[in-house]
């Protein structure tokens, strides 16, 4: 009986904590979304595992899709961003998803690594619900801000946290100049929708923690 008081306790005194934090205010959303865009507002070509490793299924699609991997390491080879590797095959390669056969392998050159923005990330099991935190890189080429929020939704109570949903506008900053090369646009066409995106609406739930408002990912918890 007294564990249970206890615990009714530990999660009245919880709530109130999170109640007095609670600032739902647009100072205190739109630092929260600031830091959030800040943090995953990086605006890179989603290519976070080197070296690239071209299989003979890839060579068959290339003409298939204008933004296929092989037009992809071909336009950033011209760029003199990456290099096809000599040899191909790799045979020390540990890389899991590593095709049975490799045709090509491309690597980042000295001008590709100057780009590559690499930093720690947490990853998410799903299944587990446990985290890890990993080295992860990319070419990045801009950085989304935050321009205005928009509005937010009245905070729901959810066990022991509060969540809320926001809209808002980001807007970006200085984009690299290779990044504009039409066929890059071509070969990655997130780039054009990510810079179209900007000033448009947007959404994201924010969690209140210890800390204060936070991203909350919805599948998790």
């Amino acid at each position: 009986m007294k564990s249970t008081l206890a615990l009714v306790a530990a999660g009245v005194l919880s709530l109130m904590a999170c109640d007095s934090k609670a600032q739902v205010n647009k100072k205190e959303i739109s630092t929260a979304v600031a830091n959030y865009l800040d943090q995953k507002g990086e605006l890179c070509l989603d290519l976070t595992t080197w070296p690239i490793l071209i299989s003979p299924i890839n060579m068959e699609r290339k003409d298939e899709f204008p933004d296929s991997i092989v037009t992809q390491m071909e336009v950033l080879t011209a760029l003199g961003l990456t290099a096809e590797a000599p040899g191909g095959d790799d045979p020390n390669d540990t890389n899991p998803y590593k095709p049975d056969v490799v045709v090509k392998r491309y690597v980042l050159t000295d001008a590709g690594k100057k780009l590559y923005r690499e930093k720690e990330v947490t990853v998410k099991d799903y299944s587990s619900k446990t985290t890890k935190q990993v080295m992860e890189g990319d070419l990045c080429y801009a950085q989304k801000k935050l321009d205005k929020v928009i509005t937010w939704t009245k905070p729901v109570q959810a066990d022991f946290f509060q969540w809320i949903h926001v809209t808002y506008v980001y807007k970006v900053g200085p984009v690299a100049a290779w990044a504009r090369n039409p066929k890059l646009s071509k070969a990655f066409p997130d780039i054009a929708e990510n810079l179209r995106l900007a000033g448009k609406q947007q959404k994201v739930y924010l969690k209140l923690s210890d800390e204060g408002w936070d991203e909350y990912d919805l599948g998790f918890d």
